[in-house]
């Protein structure tokens, strides 16, 4: 498989790779018929990203077979690491998955006759899909990515995750402080955006979710000089939410974000957060969507390292799996009566008074005595 990207579209090119480095460190990279599609999902399984480049993307578009490759997005940063460089020197980008079995190639034809060629190993033969519900959204909103972009700059840079609540005729974004020892001590930050804000706006029920603000960002810095609209699909707390962009020509842009369940399901199952990945080895026998959902034990995992797949679900109901809080994440060094998961930092500034005079020398004593000439 092999295409060719146009100088118009290096820029949407370069941005999907520094939007995905975001979300985690591997890239899967899958060539189809349909077309390129990059996915990524970081370590706890709880964000999944999808890029789907089309082939009217391209200038030119070969897929003699249906490639399947996985490499560094780290690697990939160092072909795509300055965009505004890339789109005045750039005439256009190679992009070939067949030309070696070891890595990938891309190569960018630039002004001048220079011809930069990049050769990206590939980690392991591995594919991944994601694992989140297609339908049955009580919420369905389309909004300017510059309103949402511009709104979540009223956060501090220290807020991990938002409250999104959806009401009947509004939606309100605050910081979600819930987890804090003491919240009335946090600042609190909300943002209103009203109905009328919105392309679409359909609530068949009010919805109160919280997911992490680091992949909103990812999606929205995308995005940002676009100024595309963005769909926002989502159910009830403890399932997924998902952010998607289509007006884009020839790309297609998924992001699933798992969600915090409310305190309800908490207490009763223990379920704290769900997951919008699933992991099985993958069999070249068969490439269908129908892989086992059972999550392998760490010793498998210890032994064989899996191969993997998240698989794609129709279902509006419960086909996405759940994590518990693992004990192993909890670090040893946390302080007792301070919030979970927050390390005790503390920095010594300067020295005592009684230390600091004590070492300051005496101003009457003479350290290097003049010179005779200096006397004359």
């Amino acid at each position: 498989m092999s295409c060719v990207i146009g100088a118009a579209n290096v820029k949407i090119f370069g941005k999907a790779f520094h939007a995905l480095v975001r979300i985690a460190d591997d890239l899967y990279i899958e060539a189809l018929p349909s077309g390129l599609t990059f996915h990524t999902v970081n370590s706890s399984k709880s964000a999944y990203a999808c890029f789907t480049f089309k082939p009217d993307f391209f200038i030119t578009y070969k897929d003699d077979s249906v490639e399947k490759r996985k490499v560094l997005l780290k690697s990939c940063l160092m072909a795509f690491r300055s965009l505004p460089n890339l789109e005045k020197t750039v005439e256009k980008c190679l992009f070939d998955l067949t030309s070696s079995a070891d890595y990938l190639l891309l190569k960018f034809f630039c002004k001048h006759g220079l011809v930069k060629i990049y050769q990206l190993p590939y980690v392991e033969n591995e594919t991944v899909q994601g694992s989140f519900p297609t339908s049955g959204f009580l919420c369905q909103l389309n909004a300017s990515s510059r309103l949402l972009y511009d709104g979540i700059q009223n956060f501090s840079t220290s807020v991990e995750e938002v409250t999104l609540t959806v009401c009947s005729n509004k939606v309100l974004l605050r910081n979600y402080v819930d987890d804090e020892p003491e919240p009335n001590k946090v600042v609190h930050t909300e943002i209103t955006l009203e109905s009328e804000e919105f392309d679409l706006f359909e609530v068949n029920q009010e919805t109160k979710i919280t997911f992490c603000l680091k992949e909103l960002k990812a999606v929205l810095n995308f995005c940002e000089g676009f100024n595309i609209p963005i769909s926002i699909k989502c159910q009830t707390g403890g399932k997924p939410v998902t952010f998607s962009v289509t007006s884009l020509r020839g790309v297609d842009i998924q992001f699933v974000l798992a969600t915090l369940a409310d305190r309800e399901t908490q207490s009763s199952s223990g379920i704290f957060r769900t997951s919008v990945a699933q992991t099985s080895q993958f069999s070249k026998s068969s490439q269908s969507n129908s892989f086992s959902s059972s999550m392998p034990n760490s010793s498998n995992t210890a032994q064989n390292v899996p191969k993997f797949v998240l698989t794609l679900s129709s279902s509006d109901d419960d086909d996405f799996l759940v994590q518990q809080p693992l004990q192993d994440d909890i670090d040893n060094d946390v302080v007792p009566s301070t919030p979970p998961h927050k390390k005790f930092r503390s920095m010594f500034l300067g020295l005592s008074q009684a230390t600091y005079t004590s070492m300051a020398p005496d101003p009457d004593e003479v350290l290097v005595v003049n010179s005779d000439d200096e006397h004359l």
